[in-house]
């Protein structure tokens, strides 16, 4: 373990750390802090997917000998998040972040075991059910603030702004558009107030989510451009891919297709690396954006391993956008066949969704459908389709009371 640890670190750290420095980071290898500083360094840098699995499966084998409980779960929480984000191994992270919440409530220290939830929180969202995903925002946001701000040196982040920005996550993928609004700006608020841009960043992202499901391209591209900035000065692979999916989306539907295409292959390039449950998105976008540059064939190859990585890994929701972007790949082809195939893909898309209670994506599975129907000469078809997509906007968009 100390080999994988010092050799991995190094290759992390780069060449311009002297030695000595690098040691420093690994010289206590039987000691967890080690591991989870190693960890933290990697996120930033971007592991390799050898490196991850190497390191990963030695700290599981290290973690199954102490008795510690708070060292085990900080190390299965954060392996865990570490697991599907490098390697997209989802079931193997259940377990992980699973197992540390177990050791948490058994050591009963509420900061940690706060902790743990928030990390638990992020692998139920990749995981894509959206019950799932309220469920562990809530659980996260019943802790004190004293207990949230304690964990915050070790979740790496602002504990209180994530917290209240994981409600805003969660009301996002479900739809619940004005919900999300409050809890996103809430919490924005407050990751700025505490210097949290981080954070904030990374609730801008779903920020232009919430914008562009509204048709407010404007102002999602405004916060796109926004959490870009701020994900760039990070230079955290994980929050360079985030934001560049949402800007890559937000320039694709303000028309500009140049800056779209190459925010959309930035956005796949660090997906790859270091966010692999957002890869099947950030490889539908691209594939939507190549479509409309005029490039079916090369579009369809690109949507066809957004859904193959979506159905190996598990991201359910990664599926329902793979869907609907080859369900758009084939209508643009407009032969019979493709016509055929755009109709079937939709409806798959939107059996997945409603299985996940992933209501976002339902006004343009609409859109798509009353493009169909009007190629196919069905003015009633396409008329009752656009109807539809304008009632799921007003259900999305309907007021939130926010008192309990």
């Amino acid at each position: 373990m100390a080999s994988s640890l010092s050799r991995i670190a190094g290759r992390i750290l780069g060449p311009d750390v002297a030695p000595s420095d690098a040691r420093l980071t690994v010289v206590a290898a039987d000691v967890a802090g080690s591991r989870l500083l190693t960890l933290e360094h990697g996120w930033q840098a971007g592991f390799s997917p050898e490196d991850a699995d190497e390191l990963l499966r030695d700290g599981e084998a290290w973690a199954a000998g102490p008795d510690d409980l708070r060292t085990l779960a900080s190390l299965c929480a954060t392996y865990g998040l570490a697991v599907v984000r490098t390697l997209g191994q989802l079931p193997r992270a259940r377990l992980l972040t699973e197992a540390g919440l177990r050791f948490a409530h058994k050591a009963r220290d509420p900061a940690l075991t706060f902790a743990v939830e928030v990390r638990h929180a992020f692998v139920c969202e990749y995981g894509g059910d959206v019950i799932e995903i309220t469920r562990a925002a809530e659980i996260a946001n019943h802790h004190e603030a004293a207990e949230m701000d304690a964990a915050s040196p070790s979740l790496g982040h602002d504990g209180r702004a994530m917290a209240l920005g994981l409600r805003g996550v969660a009301a996002c993928h479900g739809g619940r558009l004005r919900e999300a609004t409050v809890h996103l700006r809430t919490a924005i608020e407050l990751g700025r107030e505490r210097g949290a841009m981080d954070v904030v960043g990374w609730l801008l992202s779903y920020v232009t989510r919430v914008q562009l499901c509204r048709g407010d391209v404007e102002s999602g591209l405004a916060s796109a451009r926004e959490a870009m900035e701020i994900a760039d000065r990070s230079a955290d692979p994980m929050a360079v891919g985030l934001a560049s999916i949402l800007l890559g989306s937000a320039l694709g539907r303000s028309g500009d297709l140049g800056g779209a295409v190459v925010t959309a292959e930035r956005a796949v390039e660090a997906t790859t690396q270091a966010l692999r449950p957002s890869l099947p998105e950030a490889l539908s976008d691209l594939a939507a954006i190549q479509c409309a540059l005029g490039g079916p064939s090369t579009a369809r190859r690109t949507a066809e391993r957004a859904l193959q990585i979506a159905e190996e890994c598990g991201f359910r929701q990664g599926r329902v956008h793979a869907e609907m972007s080859l369900a758009a790949v084939n209508l643009a082809v407009g032969d019979e066949a493709s016509l055929a195939e755009v109709a079937r893909r939709l409806a798959r898309a939107r059996e997945a969704a409603d299985a996940l209670a992933y209501r976002l994506m339902l006004p343009d599975a609409c859109d798509l459908r009353a493009a169909l129907a009007s190629r196919q000469g069905d003015d009633a078809g396409a008329e009752a389709a656009m109807h539809e997509a304008e009632e799921i906007r007003r259900e999305l968009d309907a007021p939130y009371d926010a008192q309990p």
